[in-house]
């Protein structure tokens, strides 16, 4: 089973019943705005646009981009060799070790090149939320129950100058966009592509994902949604 990311509800979420349902959804995410005294969240209902989802690559997608954002911060460079099924493993890159080490060092919030909105945040559930807030909230640090809530702001900066460093075509061909596919098999099997001077297919899975995280950014903001783990 695959996993997806989500912005809207379908066009049946218009009767009072599903707004309900929707409104008991968000209903402790907007106690935890609260409590860091940020304003609530609304789901726009009745939907303004239709849902759409992206596929995060399996529960591991999301591991590729945060260990070449990893590397990006401590360096400035990307790594030196596109993910595989054993490097993205935290306890494995000693730079992604260090990043989430670093995060207790006083001022790190000031260095420049974090990704905390994409490092931090769940791998699987939660949301991430149409307002700009500086860090991603924990529930359980204001004592309240739930999961990890970003800032789709935040994480849309991020992921931009994540895609920069890829050099991430803004808008792809459907040509573009299968030689992506195919670059991303390579990278499973034994990385054929690891010698491609187009950085976005030589760290396909990265690309991938980068990508699919900015087009729910965009609907999110557009539409006003949280983008949310299906």
């Amino acid at each position: 089973m695959g996993l997806t990311i989500r912005v809207g509800y379908d066009v049946g979420y218009h009767d009072a019943g599903s707004a309900e349902s929707i409104e008991r959804t968000f209903l402790p995410v907007n106690q935890v705005l609260r409590a860091y005294h940020l304003p609530p969240h609304h789901e726009p209902l009745p939907p303004t646009a239709p849902s759409q989802q992206w596929d995060m690559h399996s529960y591991s997608g999301v591991h590729y981009l945060r260990r070449l954002a990893a590397h990006l911060w401590a360096s400035g460079e990307l790594p030196p060799e596109p993910g595989t099924a054993d490097s993205i493993s935290r306890d494995q890159d000693a730079v992604v070790l260090d990043y989430y080490l670093d995060s207790e060092d006083e001022g790190v919030d000031e260095r420049p090149g974090r990704s905390d909105h994409l490092m931090y945040h769940s791998d699987a559930e939660g949301f991430y939320l149409p307002l700009d807030f500086p860090h991603v909230l924990s529930p359980q640090s204001v004592g309240l129950a739930g999961t990890w809530i970003g800032s789709t702001v935040s994480l849309q900066h991020e992921c931009v100058r994540l895609a920069r460093m890829l050099a991430l075509p803004e808008s792809m061909t459907p040509a573009e966009v299968e030689e992506l596919f195919v670059a991303m098999e390579g990278q499973h099997v034994g990385g054929q592509h690891a010698r491609e001077e187009r950085l976005w297919v030589r760290y396909a899975i990265e690309a991938y994902i980068c990508r699919n995280l900015l087009q729910a950014c965009q609907l999110s903001l557009t539409i006003k949604s949280a983008i949310r783990f299906t």
